[in-house]
This record gives structure tokens, sequence and C-alpha cells, in this order.
């Protein structure tokens, strides 16, 4: 394209369609009826190009000014003003959440090197457990990036992102998707949501796909919970900007009132697991296209 003056990216699909990127070659209005919060768009003048994001009312630059260096958004970066549930593990504490041990194995969590460090005990049984905090009322995403350490060969260790109807314990239901590892030999494992009635008892598989993990180690998971249509997702995601949505519902299997981190070390060998998390994040955005709240460097 040799020139142009006005380029849209949208969504796809239904009354909802918005657009979220866009490039244009002078500074659009303030407020802007086109505009979103969240939106992004470049405006390109002559040989610079400065790239704005709309609050919802305004545009303002977050970077390309002329002469400087474009910077990037990165979902992993704390966002400037998160939401008040946010839990971020880079600070060295882990006060945000709560251990679930509802087998009394020695599930702890530690601040280790800007992380959460969630050991998960070596058991025989198929036994979940893992941290947990209060979920914001009304509608909300929660989201959380993580990856996870276990011996070569171990073919039964899990972690995921679960949602609870009420404060976790032994008997409490809970939904959540997990990614089972690796068997140590494989370069790839599945991506799974199921339903549980307690921490050992199965009730049922919603979803399950083969989804390769990244060559950093560390992915994201995320739950969206639609409360005036009573609709929960579960999506994954390789870097936290292309997302997948992996099960969607509007009969919940609970209302959710907690969401955590799990994980499973019913591995052939007896050696630990850690789960190895960033941060849980909260917004009220529960589109499947939203970006989750980062900011740029």
């Amino acid at each position: 394209m040799s020139s142009f003056s006005r380029l849209y990216l949208r969504k796809r699909g239904g009354p909802n369609d918005r657009v979220w990127m866009r490039c244009e070659t002078a500074t659009p209005p303030s407020p802007d009826p086109e505009a979103s919060a969240g939106d992004v768009c470049i405006v390109k003048n002559g040989a610079s190009s400065t790239v704005l994001q709309y609050d919802g009312s305004s545009w303002s630059a977050i970077g390309g000014s002329p002469g400087s260096t474009l910077g990037y958004f990165d979902p992993a970066v704390a966002p400037a003003s998160g939401h008040a549930s946010d839990v971020e593990y880079s600070g060295g504490s882990v006060a945000g959440t709560t251990v679930w041990d509802p087998a009394t194995n020695g599930i702890t969590q530690t601040a280790v090197n800007g992380k959460n460090r969630i050991l998960i005990p070596h058991d025989a049984s198929v036994e979940w457990g893992g941290v947990y905090k209060a979920a914001p009322s009304g509608s909300w995403s929660a989201w959380t990036r993580m990856g996870m350490t276990s011996s070569r060969g171990a073919t039964n260790v899990a972690m995921g992102i679960a949602v609870w109807g009420e404060t976790p314990g032994a008997t409490s239901d809970f939904h959540f998707m997990y990614r089972s590892a690796a068997d140590g030999t494989s370069a790839f494992s599945d991506v799974t949501v199921q339903r549980y009635t307690s921490y050992t008892t199965f009730s049922s598989t919603d979803a399950q796909m083969l989804r390769f993990p990244p060559s950093s180690g560390q992915e994201w998971f995320r739950v969206r919970w639609a409360s005036g249509a009573t609709r929960i997702s579960f999506d994954h995601s390789m870097d936290g900007v292309c997302w997948h949505q992996v099960f969607s519902t509007a009969t919940p299997f609970v209302t959710p009132t907690h969401v955590g981190i799990v994980g499973l070390n019913n591995a052939g060998s007896a050696s630990p697991m850690y789960i190895l998390a960033d941060f849980i994040r909260f917004n009220t955005d529960t589109d499947v296209f939203k970006i989750p709240d980062g900011q740029s460097v």
C-alpha cells in the first residue's frame, strides 16, 4: 500500500464488532464515537509515526514520537493502573493468595525471583491443590502466566487455572482448565477443561485439545465470567496476545466466587513438582478478543 487515509483491523462477528487497531493520517477526535477503551491507533505523518491509545474519552500517545525508538506492548508487564483484586508476585510477596491443600500433602507457596513458587508434592493418588483468592463481584476476566518444573519422564503432572463457587475446601466443586505436562520425550501435551466435585473426585471433561507448549516454558491461562449471561469461558495462550477459547458454556458448573492456580503431581517418580507463577490479574472485560492489560515498554 503506497498511501492510506484510514486502515482498520476489526474483530469479526456480530453486533459487538468493533475496531481495536487502526491507522490514520491525522490524530482522531477526543472523544471518539468510533473508539472503545483500549483501542490503538497509529498516526502516520510524513516520515514519523505516533502510537495512540484510547482510554474511553481521549487519545494519548504511548510511543513513536519522531526520532524515538518505538516501544511495544507487553502483556506480562503490570498495568500502570491495575484491578483492585490483582496479585503481583514480582514484588517478592505471595500474601495475596492462600494455599489450598485439602489432602494435607504439604503444598507451599514461596516468593522466589519475582515469582510464586508453588510446591506440589508427589501423591500416589490423583489429588489437586494449589492457591486461590476471592474473585471480584460482577463480570470479570482473570488470567495468569506460569510454567512448571518436574523430573524428566514425569507423565502425570499438571498446572492450571480454576474457579470455585465457595471458599475452596476438600469437598468443594471446582471447574478448571489445565495443561498436562509433556512426558520428557514428547514435544506436546493437552490442554483440558474438567469438572471435579472434590479435590480428588472427577465429574466430567468439557474439552480437550492438543496445544504445543511454548519454547519459553511459560504459558497463559484465562477464565472469563459474564455474570449477566451466566457464561463461563476458558482461554489459553502462548504469549498473552493471541488467545484460543478452549471451552465456553452458559450453564456453569459453579457460580465463581474464588479463582486460583491448581496443580497435580501423580507422576511415576516421587519427585516434587513446582509451578512458577508471575501473577493473577483481573479486569472487567469478558471479550475473548481482548488482550489482557499490560503496558508499553
